[in-house]
């Protein structure tokens, strides 16, 4: 594989494969995209050992997904990042055992902490590198990514940021406003096209990785609250996560489940179509994000993009960079966070 020419190097870990399709799909389209301007592109995907030891979801991994040439070195992750002086010492290890003899332009590395660990690779190969942020490392982790990226800040050759609000944490970790782009992402609008619904029942759909600041809990606050004067309403929860205990819990309290359906994609082989059939038949997209108490919050989440290019109106929040994504009055409504009856009002609407 290596003796292959390859215009770029993309390096991110938990890369979808056939047994798991839904990861990382947003770094999947990109590669995806550059390939078709005839630019081929190798994916490093470190497989953290430690990490999924024992649940399984990475130990088979192939080396060629959709077309594109993948190498997936092993190394040693703990998980909820305790010891990460060990897992980034690890994990550059694991770049630089796969790239430094590979003849390439450029490295395209996604999320910080792998353009943290490819700055070794960048000086052994002397090659410009992009980094692109999305989130949690511009965010809630940016303290315990700090120190790794003073090398980044000092070597890397662009910064890219999904939003004006991720630019903003970028400045504040130190990284220099001259090398930072603020670069929303897109979606493939030919596979979420303009579909009606012709529901008898009025559907809200939420569609996320169950997780506090996702704002679940206030998408179902809000229903039952509508529910109260209007009948022929359901409310569907697409995905799984660490909060879905909370979100039954939530859902018996106010006894709706009648009106509440719950479908987990990640567990169909095709999990991608569930999300498109699921947003076909939808009559209102909702995705009421919050930032949570310990800086957890969104880039420009891809959901609501894939949405608007189903044609169905969204209701999301004043949060990160949704305001950059969503158009309050003209593709949905946009109200502050932890406002209730406010996305009762919108729902009504």
């Amino acid at each position: 594989m290596s003796k292959k020419r390859y215009e770029v190097i993309a390096i991110r870990d938990y890369y979808p494969h056939n047994s798991d399709k839904s990861s990382s799909i947003f770094v999947h389209q990109q590669v995806l995209g550059v390939k078709k301007y005839n630019y081929e592109t190798l994916v490093i995907s470190p497989n953290p050992l430690f990490s999924n030891l024992f649940s399984g979801r990475y130990a088979s991994r192939d080396n060629n997904y959709q077309g594109v040439d993948i190498i997936r070195p092993k190394f040693l992750k703990f998980p909820n990042q305790i010891f990460y002086n060990i897992s980034f010492k690890s994990l550059r290890k694991a770049i630089m055992r796969s790239g430094s003899n590979l003849d390439s332009k450029i490295i395209h590395a996604h999320f910080g902490q792998n353009g943290a660990a490819a700055v070794y690779l960048k000086n052994k190969l002397n090659l410009p590198l992009v980094t692109s942020f999305y989130g949690y490392d511009s965010g809630r982790l940016a303290d315990r990514f700090k120190p790794y990226y003073e090398a980044l800040i000092r070597d890397g050759d662009l910064f890219l940021a999904l939003s004006k609000d991720m630019e903003k944490d970028l400045l504040n970790i130190g990284f220099p406003k001259e090398k930072i782009v603020v670069h929303h992402l897109g979606v493939d609008i030919d596979k979420f096209k303009d579909k009606k619904s012709e529901n008898k029942t009025f559907r809200f759909l939420v569609l996320a990785q169950f997780e506090e600041n996702k704002g679940i809990h206030y998408a179902i606050n809000a229903f039952s609250k509508v529910l109260e004067h209007k009948k022929n309403i359901k409310l569907v929860l697409v995905g799984s996560g660490p909060y879905k205990s909370e979100i039954m819990k939530l859902i018996n309290k106010l006894n709706i489940s009648d009106n509440v359906e719950i479908i987990n994609n990640l567990s169909d082989p095709e999990p991608r179509l569930v999300v498109q059939k699921q947003m076909s038949l939808c009559d209102v997209f909702l995705l009421p994000a919050i930032t949570t108490k310990s800086g957890h919050k969104q880039g420009t989440p891809v959901v609501l993009m894939e949405a608007q290019a189903c044609s169905k109106p969204c209701i999301s929040t004043y949060h990160a960079g949704i305001p950059e994504t969503g158009i309050d009055g003209q593709t949905g409504i946009l109200v502050n966070e932890h406002d209730t009856s406010s996305i009762v009002d919108a729902m009504i609407k």
